[in-house]
């Protein structure tokens, strides 16, 4: 044991502290996790026979069944992916099984070694699942803090990454279109798809019935309003002005984001995990068709098979966006201004096929056309103080051409004021505009959330092609607005993979401050990358910068 993790236990407010860090991580991890096993059971169910099945993605069920050595052989993808499902819900358990074979679909075997070699694979299941008092567990704070990071990796983020993918399909760059400063924050907003364009008049109708009119005003509501998600040239909404156009649908995340929606109305084939992720963190309820019964956090709608059905279906959707409405109420809403377009759906798979092979990416890294990647991920604070905070270190570290991959509710304001979009090429360093070329934005947005998988895969293939470990490359990670057992899982994910991480809070909570000494460990050391907690944005950003200088000399690259 370390010495001074070992003062840290030794005192008895530590001894509290760490309980109290542990139980948060422990809760986030049971919490997600129990999403996974529902969507993995969605997975099974959508793939027999008698149901009726989402458009599964035949390529990457294959492909990932082929990684974890499932036989695909004379089987059909339904059958494949009912055994993929099977297996990990066997497979999830890292405490039990030491190493969980879902890890081997992100993590390189350089890490694994790393792991075992801290003796931080193969934890207590009362450890991880329970958080049992530190204080019974002669383990080092930081082994137990790491092991049950493992954990959520495994339970959390990789295997809820490969059913999502696998029920959904894998993201698609694209360009979306937003008008998110249509959003209004007194009244009850429904965003629904142009599939279900007829039920907008049918709300509309409903809202204006007394009872309707008594309840709004009860809920506080200054109304009601509806919003089109669809495309641009397809809106399918007859009522312009009484339907608001929103987004298009790769852009409803985004949307959701906001915290401004009381209720989407979708289908199945516009629903990813990541938007549901970010629904529930904003409490916003998602309602689909029935043949969505299977997928966590869906509310099924009805049938409507005639006027009178339509009716009556939308009286019951109207009357639950009030009740969201009234729910939601300390929900903060968070509505930016101006009306854009961003690229978004970045993947490993996506990046891979744009530039052919993600050598071209390893490449200009090791030239310096890329000094350094640095992920923003996690929650946003829903004020203007923090938007100013996240686009002004943008600006500097794409001025000094580092590039920006980001995710979850963080990348809000990047795409609210353009970042993820190729209009902000002009913010970059030379060298980094010649990498983007027409095409790239300088933000590569990768999904909702805080699932770093797709991002971690990412640094691990282009650190196969750089030659290099991914604890040797100048990669890092700021985690804003920092103040749950969530957010530390997902902090503690790039740690694990050596990546250097900053935690930015400007009031730290008194968990984030007790992590202190945890953050000067020796098995974080070890582990090749340093941790810190950071309270002024400016400062993080020239951290950053230094950091990625230091690197780059160590590697003797330019």
């Amino acid at each position: 044991m370390y010495a001074e993790d070992q003062t840290f236990q030794n005192d008895s407010h530590n001894k509290h502290a760490s309980d109290s860090i542990l139980s948060s991580m422990a809760e986030a991890i049971a919490c997600r996790e129990s999403y996974t096993i529902q969507l993995l059971h969605a997975l099974k169910l959508v793939s027999a026979p008698e149901d009726t099945p989402l458009d599964l993605d035949e390529r990457r069920i294959r492909n990932v069944a082929g990684a974890l050595d499932i036989s695909t052989k004379g089987k059909t993808t339904a059958e494949i992916a009912d055994e993929l499902a099977e297996f990990l819900l066997l497979n999830l358990d890292v405490a039990s099984q030491g190493f969980s074979r879902v890890l081997s679909v992100v993590v390189p075997p350089e890490r694994v070694q790393v792991w075992k070699e801290l003796g931080i694979l193969g934890a207590p299941e009362s450890e991880v699942s329970n958080a049992e008092p530190s204080r019974k567990n002669p383990d080092p704070f930081a082994a137990q803090i790491l092991r049950s990071s493992i954990s959520f990796l495994a339970k959390c983020l990789a295997g809820n990454h490969i059913a999502g993918d696998c029920l959904f399909g894998s993201p698609e760059r694209t360009t979306t279109s937003l008008n998110l400063e249509r959003l209004q924050a007194n009244t009850i907003n429904i965003a629904l798809h142009n599939e279900f364009a007829a039920m907008a008049e049918y709300l509309l109708a409903a809202s204006q019935q007394k009872k309707a009119l008594e309840a709004i005003t009860e809920a506080g509501a200054a109304g009601v309003q509806l919003y089109g998600i669809s495309k641009s040239s397809e809106t399918g909404f007859s009522n312009a002005d009484a339907v608001a156009p929103l987004s298009s649908p790769k852009g409803v995340g985004s949307a959701v984001a906001t915290g401004a929606l009381d209720i989407l109305l979708t289908d199945t084939h516009h629903i990813f995990t990541g938007m549901l992720d970010i629904a529930s963190c904003n409490r916003t309820t998602v309602i689909s068709p029935n043949n969505a019964r299977s997928l966590p956090g869906v509310e099924p709608m009805g049938d409507a098979d005639d006027k009178a059905g339509a009716e009556a279906l939308a009286e019951q959707i109207l009357f639950r966006a009030i009740e969201s409405f009234k729910a939601r109420k300390k929900t903060p809403r968070h509505i930016p201004s101006g009306t854009d377009k961003a690229i978004v759906g970045f993947s490993l798979e996506a990046v891979d096929r744009h530039f052919g092979c993600l050598e071209r990416v390893a490449s200009a890294l090791i030239d310096g056309r890329i000094r350094g990647i640095v992920c923003l991920s996690g929650c946003h604070g829903h004020s203007a103080e923090f938007d100013t905070a996240i686009t002004a270190v943008a600006d500097t570290l794409l001025k000094n051409n580092i590039l920006i991959f980001t995710n979850g509710c963080v990348s809000l304001p990047l795409i609210a004021h353009s970042y993820c979009s190729t209009e902000a090429q002009n913010k970059c360093g030379d060298m980094l505009q010649l990498f983007l070329g027409q095409s790239m934005p300088p933000v590569w947005h990768f999904g909702g959330c805080i699932d770093n998988t797709q991002i971690l895969a990412t640094f691990r293939e282009i650190a196969k092609y750089a030659g290099r470990p991914i604890k040797e490359l100048p990669f890092a990670a700021i985690i804003p607005e920092c103040n749950s057992g969530k957010e530390v899982n997902a902090a503690l994910t790039f740690h694990l993979f050596g990546v250097d991480s900053i935690i930015h809070a400007p009031s730290p909570s008194e968990e984030l401050q007790n992590m202190l000494p945890f953050m000067r460990a020796e098995e974080l050391k070890k582990l090749g990358a340093s941790m810190s907690l950071g309270t002024d944005m400016d400062q993080v950003a020239q951290q950053i910068i230094s950091e990625v200088s230091r690197v780059r000399s160590e590697l003797c690259w330019r």
